[in-house]
């Protein structure tokens, strides 16, 4: 199965007579051929959600819903993490480490300057202003809240950011003039694909009875006014391929 990639609005300096003009952005649009249901997979390299870093060996699933054939300058997906783990280390210093169960749904709104926002996974395929995440190990006592964000966190207008890199991907093909196949997709079908390194992922944990706050961290900073346990060093390395639109093509361009 091939792959191409697309040229991805790249920045562009135009020189003449010895002078360098500002550079031409061109962030580009996803294009989708008819409306209906996305589903892709992909891997997880590296997960850390507040004190927690999670190893996945399981392959991440991403399903969305395509509702306008519109260009637009968002793609979004639910991504699923499941059959996940972390280590907790009892206190003591034993050298004993429990493994524990781990899964959330994160949604993730892909944006054309390459960016990412991040909130709660919706049916309706929408991300909700203040949508949050909860995470919580199997049998943990301390549940951890993403709130709905946009990465990177300082954005800049007419700069482009590399937080998660659209390309489009042949997913089937060649299809030849005059098949079934030629006429819905052309000669290829294409799909989407995501290179994702989210950096500084926010999240909070509310100390409780059962998940008791005993100091500060390098990590973790308590903050007095809203009684929480904030972390800004979450982290999401890893990648989503041949996301595929159920009867047609997906592309970014």
């Amino acid at each position: 199965m091939s792959k191409s990639k697309t040229a991805l609005g790249l920045a562009v300096a135009v020189c003449a007579f010895g002078v360098v003009a500002a550079p031409a952005l061109a962030f580009g649009k996803f294009y989708a051929s008819t409306t209906g249901t996305t589903k892709g997979a992909g891997e997880a390299e590296t997960l850390k959600v507040g004190p927690y870093k999670i190893t996945c060996e399981n392959p991440i699933k991403a399903k969305g819903q395509v509702t306008s054939t519109e260009p637009a300058e968002s793609f979004y997906t639910e991504v699923k993490f499941r059959g996940c783990e972390t280590v907790v280390k009892p206190a003591g210093g034993s050298g004993i480490e429990e493994i524990k169960k781990i899964g959330l749904n994160l949604g993730m709104e892909f944006l054309s300057n390459y960016s990412a926002k991040v909130g709660e996974g919706e049916s309706e395929a929408v991300i909700k202003p203040g949508s949050e995440v909860s995470v919580k190990a199997h049998g943990g006592k301390c549940t951890v809240v993403i709130p709905e964000q946009r990465l990177p966190l300082k954005q800049k207008e007419g700069v482009e950011y590399e937080a998660a890199v659209p390309e489009t991907v042949d997913i089937a093909g060649p299809f030849e003039e005059g098949t079934r196949q030629f006429e819905k997709y052309g000669e290829f079908r294409t799909g989407l694909s995501f290179e994702i390194n989210l950096k500084k992922i926010r999240s909070y944990i509310t100390p409780n009875d059962k998940c008791r706050y005993k100091e500060e961290s390098e990590e973790g900073k308590y903050n007095p006014e809203t009684g929480n346990v904030e972390f800004n060093g979450g982290l999401f390395v890893g990648d989503l391929e041949e996301i595929a639109l159920q009867g047609g093509n997906l592309s970014f361009e």
